[in-house]
């Protein structure tokens, strides 16, 4: 974990950042977007969760991060108050120092979530290809923003295509679309490495929000 105190190059208006409410009534994660910097704070959007606002009383505990191509960053903060310019914002103390944590493109955390899958496939009909598809259950044993790991009862090849429903992780059914890109041996289950291909970035950041939860979750259950 690599401290930087050059915050500005990394912290900027409009990122968007998971607010971990540490202390008070509503401890948990929400999603937040930073709307304005100081030299000694900062104003951020109410924290919110699915559409639903917390307005974080003073005093509230923070642990704040935010994700990009250079890193997952963190840093403590506390709320200091709240004001309204044309929307209602939070003021939070600005940090000293961020926290980085290098990515292999993404964190992934392990996890055991149930999926349905739909192999895609091709027969030739009247002298024309005609798309085959077949549904099965599997389980997802890591995640990440970039893939899954998943098991099944079927053996899938390396390259083959295939539409995940992730309703139980993120509540999106068959949109996003996936290769296999890895085979690992296991005599009880199909087992194999998934790379998405075709996925919203709205899905995506449902997908880190997952992880990061789940990091948290994973920390606190190790303690």
């Amino acid at each position: 974990m690599e401290k930087i105190k050059d915050i500005s190059t990394y912290l900027t208006i409009n990122t968007k950042i998971l607010v971990n409410v540490l202390s008070g009534n509503y401890r948990g994660i929400y999603d937040s977007r930073i709307e304005d910097i100081h030299n000694d704070k900062m104003k951020i959007t109410i924290p919110s969760q699915k559409g639903i606002p917390f307005p974080l009383s003073p005093g509230s505990k923070l642990e704040v991060s935010f994700i990009t191509p250079m890193g997952r960053f963190s840093f403590n903060s506390e709320v200091i108050g709240r004001t309204r310019e044309n929307i209602p914002l939070l003021e939070i103390v600005y940090p000293e120092f961020l926290r980085r944590q290098e990515l292999r493109r993404f964190f992934r955390v392990e996890a055991r979530l149930k999926i349905k899958f739909r192999t895609i496939d091709y027969i030739e009909k009247d002298g024309a290809p005609e798309m085959i598809k077949k549904e099965y259950d599997g389980i997802i044993k890591d995640i990440s923003g970039g893939g899954i790991r998943l098991t099944s009862d079927i053996q899938l090849e390396q390259g083959q295509a295939i539409e995940l429903d992730m309703s139980e992780a993120i509540g999106t059914k068959f949109d996003i679309i996936a290769r296999v890109v890895h085979i690992y041996n296991n005599d009880d289950k199909s087992e194999v490495g998934v790379e998405f291909i075709t996925i919203k970035e709205t899905d995506r950041d449902k997908i880190i929000k997952y992880v990061f939860q789940r990091q948290i979750e994973l920390k606190r259950m190790s303690k």
